[in-house]
């Protein structure tokens, strides 16, 4: 996975929820420690930041600093709901952001991980030949970082819609259900590409 891919899709998401909340939020949105500010920075001041910020020379400092300036947006956004939500929704959303950003930091150190002894997608088709290893962590990084990603607009857009506990449960439940329906998926595209690579299928036939 590019690094630009990666910042472009956290850019994206970034303004796709600001879109949302666009009409959803008053003229003027109080701040922690700020006071009250024009919805329009809330909501696209960060993500224009972060479009800028692509633009250049992508290392992996930049990624880190572009993922820290995505998060703060999307806290603030929660803060903007968070005092109109009881408890346990708050706690559900919580988790279910903390989960997303997981999702997608992992993704992404999977897709460039070399062959080691404690991370990545390891099964013994992975560790016998590293051309399986990268393509398969490659795709299941890939995978990972769109779960993440989904996860992080879905906890956002629907508790601002429904702001219920119970649906933003189902959100949680949701995102951990489509995360195991992604690594079985990725074991067995992981089974193929083994026999591809090996040609381990060929020669049984």
């Amino acid at each position: 996975m590019s690094r630009k891919w990666l910042s472009g899709s956290i850019t994206f998401t970034a303004f796709l929820i600001s879109l949302w909340f666009y009409s959803n939020l008053p003229n003027e949105v109080r701040l922690p420690l700020i006071g009250f500010v024009s919805k329009w920075i809330v909501l696209f001041f960060l993500p224009f930041s972060l479009a800028v910020l692509c633009l250049w020379r992508l290392n992996r400092l930049m990624i880190l600093i572009i993922t820290v300036l995505a998060l703060v947006h999307w806290v603030l956004l929660y803060r903007s709901i968070s005092g109109e939500l009881d408890l346990d929704t708050n706690i559900f959303l919580f988790v279910s952001f903390g989960m997303g950003f997981l999702y997608v930091w992992l993704g992404y150190l999977s897709t460039f991980v070399k062959q080691n002894a404690g991370f990545g997608l390891r099964v013994s088709w992975t560790l016998r030949n590293e051309e399986v290893w990268r393509r398969a962590n490659l795709f299941a990084g890939i995978g990972f970082v769109f779960v993440g990603l989904l996860t992080i607009a879905a906890s956002l857009i629907v508790t601002m819609l429904y702001r219920s506990s119970s649906i933003t449960e189902i959100v949680l439940l949701s995102s951990f259900v489509l995360m195991v329906i992604h690594v079985v998926v990725s074991l067995i595209y992981t089974y193929h590409v083994y026999q591809e690579v090996t040609g381990e299928g060929k020669t049984k036939k």
